[in-house]
């Protein structure tokens, strides 16, 4: 499901030619470049430790950099973008380059120079990674029957069966690309959620506030609900994700198999959590 190519590092410590998230966006000629973690500031080598890098608006995946004593490595997840195959290749490139090695290690192809890395991972190879992540992540929800979330750079997509149905049989894999690079870039905030302990059981629960804001509203078990969100100490109460599509109505969207877009509720969000009561629970 993934694939990573490692490149051996100098002097067992990340190189100082890695520099900043900007002298690399420059030297790969990728302006659109980004990472998900904070990066180190000017004149300070990368740590040991992992990011994640992606292209902000065009990625489905993040490209994902592991740094530690030995070396670098650069892991391409399934259903990752041609784009995002392209940059961990030029990544790759630009690290062994400078690093000065003669060869790099492909999960796949094994040991090659760097000048095979875009003949390796070429367009094609691409093409065949997003047949088979699809026909892997397709027989996963079928025989599990059960959703599943793919993470991508700024929110998760959920593929369950009926989102499956709707890609339908022509050519389903770029059919899930685009449903995946489009959840990722709806320009709206998602939803804060939060992990809470259940007065029942004890057992851990994830809920999503929702204070009838537009928001992209996550795949979750529990909706907190406040009639006065700007208030100082505001009353939130929980009600199942579930309800939720059925009291937005016609202001949800879906997005997913889970997922939805909630539009503003403005002066009519009172008599939503006046309704909303109806489906309290204590948990």
């Amino acid at each position: 499901m993934s694939e990573t190519i490692a490149i051996a590092l100098p002097a067992g410590e990340a190189p100082d030619f890695l520099g900043t998230l900007d002298a690399i966006s420059e030297a790969l000629h990728i302006g659109d470049l980004r990472c998900s973690e904070d990066v180190p500031g000017p004149g300070t080598p990368w740590p040991h430790g992992i990011w994640h890098l992606f292209r902000e608006g065009v990625s489905t995946r993040t490209t994902e950099i592991t740094v530690d004593e030995t070396e670098l490595a650069i892991r391409i997840f399934s259903m990752a973008s041609h784009e995002d195959v392209a940059l961990a290749v030029a990544l790759a490139e630009y690290v062994a380059e400078h690093a000065g090695v003669e060869r790099v290690d492909s999960e796949q192809a094994g040991p090659i120079t760097p000048d095979q890395l875009a003949v390796y991972y070429s367009a094609d190879w691409a093409e065949k990674q997003l047949v088979s992540g699809h026909g892997v992540l397709s027989a996963i929800v079928r025989e599990r029957k059960e959703t599943i979330e793919i993470p991508g750079p700024h929110r998760s997509f959920c593929l369950g069966p009926r989102v499956l149905l709707q890609l339908g049989p022509d050519k389903p894999h770029l059919r899930l690309l685009e449903a995946i690079r489009r959840v990722q870039w709806i320009p709206v905030r998602t939803a804060g959620t939060f992990l809470a302990t259940a007065k029942s059981d004890q057992r851990e629960i994830k809920l999503a506030v929702w204070l009838g804001e537009e928001v992209v509203f996550p795949s979750v078990e529990f909706a907190g609900i406040s009639a006065d969100p700007h208030a100082d100490k505001p009353e939130v109460f929980l009600i199942p994700a579930a309800r939720v599509p059925e009291l937005a109505g016609e202001r949800w969207t879906p997005i997913d198999e889970r997922q939805g877009l909630l539009e503003d509720f403005g002066d009519d969000w009172p008599a939503l959590v006046a309704a909303a009561r109806a489906f309290e629970t204590t948990t």
